[in-house]
């Protein structure tokens, strides 16, 4: 077993070492035929990481802020009492907090851990470990921060809270940006990733009713895990990165398993998409193997470290690494012909006879992708075969699995939906994919690989403008049936107007948002033709006017496709009528 552990060692030493010396003359060469030089190629890199590392933490920040602006303007939070602000963290979630409030009204945090070890206050007439069974980590780690920082002079608890599960939804959004920009190769899948989470996001979040729930807290490390994870699979992948992604993999795993009591479960649908990869040999085995040690370092430390929690060995996740890992040791015991090995042997064929059918069919899939040729190392985007990228049918069938379990159980569907955005990113914007489309299609008459990375950057970018024309458009200047359609197209139920965007005034004009609306709408002024309006803007003639005033009026045809149902100072909100009535 040792002979055999040191030989895989020594052989993947020496791939890593041949790949990272083989790397550099490859680009060389390659550089020199496209007439190249190597510093081009080094500034074009680095501009383009650099860019793209720029707009996946900028869409992050802004997705927190969004966030948090939004839920401050919801609740009015900042103008409540503090009974009134734990009101809003609905359903079961507002005990999390009030563990979050003991800790940091005890003497000590010593003192603290102890009295929710050792709690007798929720459950009447028992004492229980409340950090145990409700795994209240998060809130140690809260209340520690909170304490160390000094801001106890700064910032008030209940906003340090919050502020941290928000900050944490934006490296939500910023994982979900870098894992479809490195499936892609271009950081435009990720822009047009997080445009689809947010416009979707009452089917990728909960946040908005229950913002200390456990989820909240977990699922953004299992987002870095899997972004992480996506790296480590690629090919060709140099030792640094390897290490790296490894490493990531490693801390993301274990922090994701001590957030949130049900995270096994969720890692164990990703074990069975990995097992599904290796059985495809889309994936290099050893590394498919590392993650399964990951896993199992990962259940044993937290087994140790959430007080022996009995949930974690008779987890489905122990259970399926325990058998792979055994299946491997006996496959390898029986190619050595060892007295155990005989003993097994018939245990080992029996286990192969039974699944070889279901396997068969699995791999003549496989195969129909790859169109019965062999699997190549290296992958071109000429050669149009993007299934035997390991990363990509991870995250196929990972997919698939999650979309599964969410037509049975509706809590699924908020970790279903936002991989299905990255997914479908990714697909839209990689050029691989396009290029095997094409191969499917055998088109022959616009050369395929130019058509790709047209269609490519093309596409999202056609996307992206229309989500920004078709939402805004209720503060253009376009008519109540024009609006009407586009919202019931998203199968929206009410419309809300800021009326700090509709009144929007300021010395720079042509740079707000209706300004834009006007200017791509056609409805800006040129030198020979205006119309100057009671605002003071200066527009080309158009028989409606800007549609978030007219529907305050409260008159035909508005009435018709829209019901007022509430406003206030800041906002006004609308029911879309299922069934419109014409009224005069």
């Amino acid at each position: 077993m040792s002979l055999g552990a040191a030989d895989l060692r020594q052989r993947r030493k020496q791939n890593c070492t041949g790949s990272d010396k083989m790397a550099p003359e490859e680009r060389n060469k390659e550089n020199s035929k496209l007439g190249r030089s190597p510093k081009y190629m080094l500034i074009q890199r680095f501009a383009k990481l650099f860019f793209g590392c720029l707009a996946a933490v900028t869409s992050g920040m802004m997705y927190a802020v969004y966030l948090s602006t939004y839920h401050e303007r919801k609740f009015w939070f900042s103008s409540r009492q503090e009974l009134e602000r734990e009101i809003t963290f609905q359903g079961d979630s507002a005990i999390y907090y009030s563990f979050y409030k003991e800790l940091l009204k005890a003497p000590s945090f010593e003192r603290g851990v102890y009295e929710l070890t050792h709690n007798n206050k929720t459950v009447s007439l028992k004492t229980i470990n409340a950090v145990q069974q409700m795994t209240l980590y998060p809130e140690l780690i809260a209340s520690v921060l909170y304490q160390a920082s000094g801001s106890e002079e700064v910032i008030e608890p209940v906003y340090f809270y919050i502020g941290i599960v928000f900050g944490l939804q934006g490296i939500y959004v910023t994982a979900l940006f870098v894992t479809s920009w490195v499936m892609s190769g271009t950081w435009l899948a990720g822009m047009l990733t997080v445009a689809w989470f947010v416009i979707n996001r009452t089917d990728t979040t909960r946040i908005d009713y229950s913002i200390p729930s456990r989820e909240n807290w977990a699922l953004p490390y299992f987002a870095c895990q899997v972004a992480a994870l996506t790296g480590y699979l690629k090919k060709n992948l140099n030792c640094s990165a390897e290490k790296f992604c490894y490493l990531l993999v490693s801390a993301s795993t274990y922090t994701f398993m001590m957030m949130w009591e049900y995270s096994h479960y969720l890692l164990f649908v990703q074990a069975v998409s990995l097992f599904l990869l290796d059985s495809f040999a889309l994936a290099q085995t050893e590394k498919v193997h590392e993650v399964y040690k990951i896993y199992l370092f990962s259940l044993f430390l937290g087994y140790l470290l959430q007080f022996e929690n009995s949930a974690l060995l008779v987890s489905p996740l122990l259970s399926l690494v325990a058998a792979l890992m055994l299946s491997k040791y006996l496959q390898m015991n029986v190619k050595k012909g060892t007295f155990v090995s005989r003993l097994l042997k018939i245990m080992y064929i029996y286990l192969v006879l039974t699944v070889t059918l279901t396997l068969n069919l699995l791999l003549k899939v496989r195969f129909c992708c790859t169109n019965g040729e062999p699997l190549k190392e290296t992958v071109k985007l000429e050669d149009g075969r993007i299934g035997e990228r390991p990363e990509i049918v991870y995250h196929v069938i990972h997919t698939i699995l999650l979309g599964s379990l969410a037509m049975c159980l509706e809590g699924m569907k908020y970790l279903w939906t936002p991989y299905v955005c990255m997914l479908a990113a990714f697909g839209v914007c990689s050029p691989e994919l396009w290029m095997t489309l094409f191969k499917w299609l055998r088109l022959k008459a616009v050369h395929p690989i130019l058509l790709a990375l047209i269609l490519s950057m093309a596409v999202p970018t056609i996307i992206g403008f229309s989500l920004w024309k078709e939402i805004y458009q209720i503060y253009s200047k376009r008519s109540a049936e024009d609006i009407y359609k586009i919202l019931t197209s998203y199968k929206a139920s009410f419309l809300i107007i800021e009326d700090s965007i509709c009144n929007e005034v300021g010395p720079e004009r042509g740079c707000r948002v209706k300004d834009l609306l006007d200017i791509a709408n056609g409805h800006v002024s040129n030198s020979k033709t205006k119309v100057v309006c009671e605002e003071g803007d200066s527009y080309a003639y158009s028989k409606y006017g800007r549609f978030c005033h007219e529907i305050k009026m409260n008159y035909s045809p508005y009435v018709n496709y829209f019901t007022r149902v509430y406003w206030n100072r800041s906002y006004f909100v609308y029911r879309i009528n299922t069934v419109i009535s014409f009224q005069s």
